[in-house]
């Protein structure tokens, strides 16, 4: 089987030739370079960031380049690690406006610290390879329910008319560039981005009770976005669509299993619909503790959930006994294994997920969430030992 057919049996809860490898985020970014032999813009958000404030490629050529590197990158290292499925991203540098599907300096940014920065007047702050918003005033949440209403309705209907005829040319680059050999799975954008709003979280999860109309018209919005973005990037050639969510933390799901019924199923039941009518196969990503929310992902329509996080108490034979049946599982090795010096516990880990998920088909094997941290041979022994060990009929897991 070639790795597009491969991700395509699994998803379709088939047993293919080997279990197929995938990985939601490879980094950092010294070892994407270590791989493609240059410095990367693939998730080089820093590299970017210190290019810009120095006023180097903030022309329009220049920035025409950075997309096509930044594809091109991506491309590369998944190629060359030898991964059957390819994550990449519908969205922009700033979270807080990730439906906009490039690469875009800013007009105005100023470093003030290794960990710090302030772009187009909004304090950014560095963490685990990536630039979160960090300005108060951001937070439309803060401003109140009246606020919000307003911003849905008229910031609402200006962001979906973007997304509507954004090219995304970075995923038509991709798609000429991979010539249908691996899966593409593009991120399309996250329904639960008020747990993203760092200021406002908690005042926004007292409004399932106080606002539940604000609440419901956020979700929406932010489904309508991700639907939007999804709907360009399969017209582009995209094979699957993943939403990048944060459902749970450690201890539990963020809202209760009847609040995430009300508000957010409905909207993911529509996202399904959307996609599987325009014949693409659509993934949840999801960190946390979400056991009392996993039959919701299967009735949600999604093919797979990704992630079934280790670090939270995601037990993988626990879930594949559960779901495992209705939706294809990705995920779960621990990250450790990629900074461990020894080989035999990647081994190890191997074979504990393929035991755990693999019986039967329906699991690509992956880290657990998004790759934070690793060494390159790390990551070569985690793929040699899913080729050895997930063979069908799988043997020599005992």
């Amino acid at each position: 089987m070639q790795s597009r057919e491969r991700i395509i049996t699994a998803l379709n809860l088939g047993q293919p030739d080997i279990v197929p490898s995938y990985e939601m985020l490879i980094s950092p970014p010294s070892v994407i370079k270590q791989i493609i032999g240059r410095e990367p813009i693939f998730y080089n958000y820093k590299y970017l960031y210190e290019l810009w404030s120095k006023g180097k490629m903030i022309d329009k050529e220049s920035v025409n380049r950075l997309n096509q590197r930044f594809t091109e990158d991506c491309y590369e290292t998944y190629q060359k690690l030898g991964l059957d499925m390819i994550r990449f991203y519908a969205v922009g540098m700033d979270p807080t406006e990730w439906w906009r599907g490039e690469i875009r300096p800013p007009t105005s940014i100023k470093k003030v610290s290794d960990r710090e920065w302030v772009v187009d007047g909004k304090r950014m702050l560095y963490d685990s390879l990536s630039f979160w918003n960090w300005e108060p005033t951001s937070s439309i949440v803060m401003k109140g329910p009246d606020y919000v209403r307003s911003y849905v309705k008229n910031e609402g209907r200006r962001m979906i008319e973007e997304v509507k005829n954004a090219p995304l040319d970075n995923v038509r680059h991709l798609v000429k560039l991979n010539k249908g050999k691996m899966f593409i799975l593009t991120d399309v954008g996250s329904t639960n981005n008020i747990v993203s709003d760092t200021y406002g979280v908690s005042e926004a999860l007292k409004w399932f009770y106080t606002h539940p109309d604000v609440i419901r018209s956020l979700y929406k919005l932010y489904a309508d976005l991700s639907i939007e973005t999804g709907k360009v990037a399969i017209d582009c050639g995209t094979d699957g669509v993943q939403i990048c969510e944060d459902y749970g933390y450690k201890n539990g799901p963020w809202i209760s299993p009847a609040h995430f019924k009300e508000f957010v199923l409905p909207n993911l039941k529509r996202m399904s619909r959307v996609f599987r009518r325009k014949g693409a196969y659509f993934v949840l990503h999801s960190d946390g503790n979400v056991k009392s929310l996993m039959n919701m992902f299967v009735d949600a329509g999604f093919h797979a959930y990704q992630s079934i996080d280790k670090i939270a108490g995601m037990d993988l034979a626990y879930v594949k006994k559960e779901i495992g049946d209705r939706i294809c599982l990705i995920g779960n090795v621990g990250h450790d294994v990629l900074i461990s010096k020894n080989m035999s516990d990647v081994e190890a880990e191997v074979k504990r997920c393929m035991r755990s998920a693999a019986v039967g088909g329906g699991y690509i094997i992956s880290c657990t969430g998004a790759m934070t941290d690793s060494k390159l041979p790390n990551i070569k022994a985690l793929i040699k030992y899913s080729r050895k060990y997930g063979k069908y009929p799988l043997k020599g897991l005992s």
